[in-house]
């Protein structure tokens, strides 16, 4: 049990660390998306073990990594509005520049 449990949280640390680098490398969907996977992980995979382990205080864990869904899907909600609403925007139209004409007087 103990095997299974830190081979999960390995497979989900490994993926928190593929989302930082994405990160740093200015991928932030595919950084949001290793996060969002690596939650789901420690959800559905690293959580079965430890309510196995201790029911009570897995349920504290839980509640965190659903917390932390949460936040990570609303972070990607925004983004992709942001993307879309910038998609659907018109090309910024730069001034007319201004020429001074010397004065003849």
């Amino acid at each position: 049990m103990n095997l299974a449990s830190l081979a999960s949280s390995l497979a989900s640390a490994l993926l928190v660390g593929r989302g930082v680098l994405d990160l740093r490398r200015g991928r932030r969907r595919a950084g949001y998306r290793s996060f969002e996977r690596a939650l789901l992980v420690a959800i559905f995979v690293t959580q079965v073990f430890s309510f196995v382990e201790s029911q009570f205080g897995a349920v504290f864990g839980l509640a965190i990594d659903l917390l932390l869904l949460l936040a990570l899907r609303s972070l990607r909600a925004g983004e992709e509005r942001g993307d879309a609403a910038a998609a659907a925007a018109p090309p910024p139209v730069a001034p007319p520049i201004a020429t001074a004409v010397p004065s003849t007087r």
